[in-house]
């Protein structure tokens, strides 16, 4: 991917996972968090690879300091299934890959300030927890133990 325009976001950010095979969406598990890549969207080379929040963190803001835009940056988010539904839309769609070693399907979120990366990742972990809306089944610790919470809360100490 090349990118032509220079006020576009050059810098991404995408979680990683481990294997995601067939036996897995078979029975509706999500493949693991592993860490966080950050990459350069020209050439997809690898700037930085760690599950270390502080310095991905101090990596992003070296990164936006030295930008033309504050809207220097880019995410890209797995799309999880989270209802039977979503399990076989999913199924539906990978069922003519052969390889056993699965996709999985990302959003962009793009161009983004280092507050907007921070609601973002805010924005998902409340999305991802399993009845944030509903106070009989939601548990306290569950954002608190969400793999994107570290990263979410060493950016959120850059605004208070």
């Amino acid at each position: 991917m090349v990118n032509d325009m220079p006020d576009q976001p050059v810098l991404a950010l995408a979680p990683t996972f481990s294997r995601f095979s067939r036996e897995m969406l078979n029975k509706r598990e999500a493949p693991s968090f592993t860490g966080w890549k950050l990459f350069d969207l020209d050439t997809d080379e690898s700037a930085l690879a760690s599950n270390d929040a502080l310095l991905l963190r101090n990596r992003l803001v070296q990164f936006a300091t030295n930008s033309a835009t504050s809207e220097c940056l880019s995410v890209f988010l797995p799309i999880i299934p989270s209802t039977e539904e979503d399990w076989a839309a999913a199924n539906e769609v990978l069922s003519s890959v052969s390889d056993d070693d699965l996709p999985l399907a990302f959003a962009c979120y793009a161009p983004l300030t280092l507050q907007r990366l921070m609601e973002t990742l805010t924005e998902t972990i409340h999305d991802e927890i399993p009845g944030y809306d509903d106070p009989e089944d939601f548990r306290e610790d569950d954002f608190d133990n969400h793999p994107y919470t570290p990263l979410r809360e060493a950016l959120a100490e850059l605004f208070t």
